[in-house]
């Protein structure tokens, strides 16, 4: 690990990958940090990739999508095996060649099977969606990127009202993950405001707050928020709870 010493208004750069990490301040015992990086590199803070027994959580890769280009690259070898057993000069026999062709064949046809497969289920399966409510812009960012990792579809609204709009305007979330201390309508504004519509009443909320849900005057049940998740969040084991409490057949018709 290499350690460096910065003052505010400093930066780091690493140039390799197109990033710039500025100390924007200094406070006591926090570091406000700015970080410049391309569009297509993620910046996520360290808890958000944290499970629940404390190991890293990372991306898994996309076998699926590899498919096609093992296919391909699959599909070039036969087609060199084929020209190779017809030049006389090969150096294997024609058995060996026919063998090799043959297990090519079998690989090829596999790969053809599993991405069927793959392309069925995906058009057969749910699509998680959630709708992140929070006045913090960091924060919302933050979770709405982690919950974007785990193959959700969200949205984001800075308060209350701004939730009501979305509801109305895209496909209805399965989950809505509900900031309660918003200056303008906020938690309890917007769970009072989602249970008096029987439209929503698949739609679960779950309460993310640093305080207590009786400081608030929000029921835990099905008319208020059917789960409380205090602050700072665990957000793997909030993507946990959210697949418990609506299983695949239960999740709302996109």
């Amino acid at each position: 690990m290499l350690v460096l010493s910065r003052r505010c208004g400093e930066s780091i750069v690493l140039p390799n990958l197109g990033v710039t990490v500025r100390v924007q301040r200094v406070n006591n015992r926090q570091v406000r940090l700015g970080i410049d990086a391309p569009p297509g590199i993620q910046v996520l803070r360290e808890e958000l990739l944290i499970d629940g027994a404390g190991a890293a959580v990372f991306d898994q890769p996309d076998i699926e999508s590899l498919v096609p280009t093992l296919r391909s690259v699959l599909q070039a070898a036969l087609a060199e095996a084929d020209q190779l057993a017809q030049d006389e000069q090969g150096r294997l026999d024609e058995s060996s060649w026919c063998r090799l062709i043959t297990k090519l064949k079998a690989i090829d046809g596999e790969l053809a099977a599993h991405a069927k497969s793959v392309a069925k289920a995906r058009r057969t399966s749910r699509i998680r969606r959630a709708l992140v409510v929070d006045d913090n812009c960091n924060e919302s960012k933050l979770l709405a990127s982690f919950l974007r990792m785990k193959d959700f579809r969200v949205e984001t609204a800075d308060n209350g009202e701004h939730a009501m709009r979305s509801l109305e305007r895209h496909p209805l979330p399965d989950v809505v993950l509900l900031d309660m201390n918003m200056p303008q309508y906020d938690g309890r504004w917007t769970v009072d405001a989602i249970r008096q519509q029987s439209r929503y009443d698949a739609i679960k909320i779950f309460a993310v707050s640093g305080m207590h849900p009786g400081e608030y005057g929000v029921d835990v049940g099905r008319t208020g928020c059917d789960r409380w998740f205090r602050k700072p969040l665990n957000p793997q084991l909030l993507v946990d709870a959210i697949s418990a409490a609506i299983p695949a057949d239960k999740l709302l018709a996109n």
